[in-house]
């Protein structure tokens, strides 16, 4: 009897009503507050705003930079108040050991670097964190791999410059 008056008023009054379908769904039969999606909705858009990567944030990160073009590159963290900016010749990989977390690193092309029309050098980062494993790696080593982006069809894309690595534990490209 009781049940009855509670859901009756509960038609009139739309605060109420969702109290009582929520307490009462799993007796309806309804379902209540839901998980997340796994794999993520299909209104999942990708994005700069997506991160790149994941690293665990509370281990040690090692950065290994890879110079996969055919010029030198100059990187450093910024986020860590230094400013001795390193060089990388073209092919060479460079490990930057236990960057912390809201770290950011630049890298840009090596002073004298220019394209053959004088055209500024466009770079795009990729980014694996230990391939072959899970999404959060037990050695936490991000691997960055740098490439040459001035044959790029869309001229939207003006080229990375930045790699933010968050608390998070997420990786974005700028």
């Amino acid at each position: 009897m009781q049940l009855a008056l509670v859901l009756r008023r509960a038609l009139f009054n739309p605060t109420l009503g969702a109290l009582v379908v929520f307490s009462l769904s799993p007796l309806l039969g309804i379902a209540g507050a839901g998980q997340a999606q796994d794999p993520p909705a299909k209104t999942y858009q990708p994005g700069f705003w997506q991160p790149q990567a994941r690293f665990n944030p509370k281990k040690n990160l090692t950065v290994k930079i890879v110079n996969a073009t055919d010029f030198s590159l100059d990187y450093d963290i910024v986020s860590d108040g230094s400013s001795s900016p390193q060089t990388l010749a073209a092919g060479q990989t460079g490990v930057l050991e236990d960057v912390g977390v809201d770290s950011y690193i630049m890298v840009y092309p090596g002073a004298g670097t220019s394209s053959s029309d004088n055209s500024p050098l466009k770079i795009r980062f990729t980014a694996t964190v230990n391939p072959g494993s899970q999404n959060i790696p037990d050695d936490n080593v991000a691997v960055i791999t740098v490439t040459s982006a001035n044959s790029e069809v869309s001229p939207q894309f003006l080229g990375h410059r930045t790699m933010n690595f968050q608390r998070t534990g997420a990786i974005y490209f700028y």
